[in-house]
């Protein structure tokens, strides 16, 4: 929604929702729609441990919970729905259901062919634009190096969106995922699918043939941080229940956000347990080494 807003839009919209940024708003709500977080917080409601897999209905109630805490920002804050309204009614397209259409053409919508033309094409565009961009934008630059000379950046990951966004393209990730999913189903795997900004590094990758297999970025992080914890406990170095379900969260947030900073934990879902002084009670001086050891292992 933002990118689509006048400066003189955002700025009314920002102006009603008590000075948190636009950004913020929609990254609380896009944390609390990620499958990853939806089953840590089932399990968390339930009493399960680590790795059990909630039932249906506890990921329900989970998912209940948290899109009530998503929209709290927003439901209470009247003159900020008012603003919103004004924004969509300025946006609004007049639909003319009157005039009759004439047909110009019948057949199957190239999508719909059993061959999949359609999902090709846009793979071939996709990876030539990959490998026809990657000395100009940065992001392309790091996902095709290796081994990796710098660690990607937030920002650079949304200037190769932006990239993929304009006209004529106006790609998606889950356009992408969709048609990769159509084309080469046995490699590729991932509960997101191409709906989190992340995964935008997966399809990469797998376009400039950095990786063989197409694997969403959350299933690639939990990996990662899996393989961290290993090496820590190797280390002597041990981690209470509760300090790892914090690891969690930052592990969750970076997957969505590509970083974690140490002002990001009086942010949900954060705030909603202690912010940033439950934390640095948990682990004191070590957290900020923490942060920047999980932002530089999880993030290519």
């Amino acid at each position: 929604m933002d990118r689509q807003l006048s400066p003189a839009q955002r700025e009314q919209l920002e102006a009603q929702s008590g000075g948190v940024s636009l950004h913020d708003l929609v990254a609380g709500i896009l944390d609390r729609l990620d499958p990853d977080i939806e089953d840590s917080r089932a399990r968390a409601l339930a009493g399960l441990p680590e790795g059990t897999e909630p039932t249906e209905a506890q990921v329900q109630a989970a998912q209940q919970e948290l899109r009530e805490e998503a929209a709290a920002p927003i439901a209470y804050a009247p003159k900020l729905c008012e603003a919103l309204l004004e924004v969509r009614k300025a946006q609004e397209v007049t639909l003319d259901v009157v005039t009759l259409d004439e047909v110009t053409r019948s057949g199957l919508r190239p999508d719909l062919a059993m061959d999949h033309d359609a999902d090709r094409l846009l793979i071939g565009e996709w990876e030539s634009f990959c490998h026809e961009h990657k000395d100009e934008l940065d992001a392309l630059m790091v996902l095709f190096a290796r081994p990796y000379a710098q660690r990607l950046t937030r920002k650079q990951l949304m200037e190769l969106v932006a990239a993929i966004q304009r006209p004529p393209r106006q790609w998606t990730g889950e356009a992408l995922w969709a048609a990769y999913e159509r084309v080469e189903k046995d490699r590729v795997r991932g509960a997101s699918r191409g709906r989190l900004m992340t995964d935008l590094i997966s399809l990469a990758r797998h376009a400039m043939g950095v990786e063989p297999e197409l694997v969403s970025y959350a299933d690639q992080a939990g990996v990662r941080f899996a393989g961290w914890l290993r090496q820590q406990a190797q280390q002597g170095r041990t981690f209470t229940g509760e300090q790892v379900g914090w690891l969690e969260l930052i592990r969750d947030r970076i997957v969505v956000d590509l970083e974690v900073r140490m002002e990001d934990f009086d942010e949900m879902p954060f705030a909603e347990r202690g912010g940033l002084g439950k934390v640095w009670t948990l682990f004191g001086e070590e957290i900020e080494g923490i942060v920047d050891e999980l932002n530089r292992e999880l993030v290519a």
